[in-house]
């Protein structure tokens, strides 16, 4: 089954401990973006294509953490929330990544 949360409140709550305890207990694998100081739209998409690859192609179930301080561009708050409703990215993997993930699964 497909499930997904999200943890709003004031910094210092225990938000991300609370999120890895679950991961944890789930046998989810946890995952982060390093976001730096050039991160860009791009890089954030690798990234992502990392984290679906992983659970599509590895089976395993994922525990994404975005918090506040990674939110570089406007954008990445826009393809979380897409991926929170729809668990889709528009365009997030050219036709050839694509067909390679689908032969891989």
């Amino acid at each position: 089954t497909r499930s997904n949360a999200l943890l709003v409140g004031l910094g210092g709550n225990g938000k991300q401990s609370l999120a890895r305890l679950a991961s944890y207990i789930a046998g989810q694998a946890y995952m982060r973006f390093n976001v730096t100081g050039d991160y860009t739209m791009h890089s954030f998409f690798d990234d992502l294509r990392g984290v679906y690859k992983k659970a599509a192609v590895g089976k395993q179930p994922v525990t994404l953490v975005f918090t506040e301080q990674e939110l570089k561009d406007e954008a990445f708050l826009e393809t979380i929330s897409t991926v929170l409703t729809t668990g889709e990215v528009p365009g997030l993997f050219n036709r050839e990544d694509y067909s390679a993930v689908i032969a891989d699964v």
